[in-house]
């Protein structure tokens, strides 16, 4: 949730931690850095084959933490309460949700 109050921009997050820090990361930093008048914030964007099989809902846009070992991307996801598997990922997976299910 973006407004403003008295003329005071307010930005509304998700409660649970890891929700919170994806949005963060995706809506509130690009927003404060242009508010800022910054330029935008250059991901860095690596090519890397997932190690597990990773179960998304058909359709639905998703983003997974993931730790980079030995060339490949592994689940750093448990629950979307539990900041320790946020703590372990170093890069975000994005599944744009184009598959189809078997």
């Amino acid at each position: 949730m973006f407004g403003a109050i008295e003329g005071k921009p307010v930005f509304g997050m998700p409660g649970y931690p890891t929700s919170c820090l994806s949005n963060a990361y995706m809506l509130l930093v690009p927003a404060l850095r242009r508010m800022a008048r910054l330029p935008p914030l250059r991901m860095n964007t690596i090519p890397l084959p997932i190690a597990q099989r990773i179960v998304s809902t058909t359709g639905r846009h998703q983003f997974y933490t993931v730790r980079v070992s030995d060339g490949q991307a592994f689940p750093a996801f448990k629950a979307s309460g539990d900041i320790t598997s946020m703590s372990l990922a170093r890069r975000l997976h994005r599944d744009p949700g184009q598959h189809r299910k078997s």
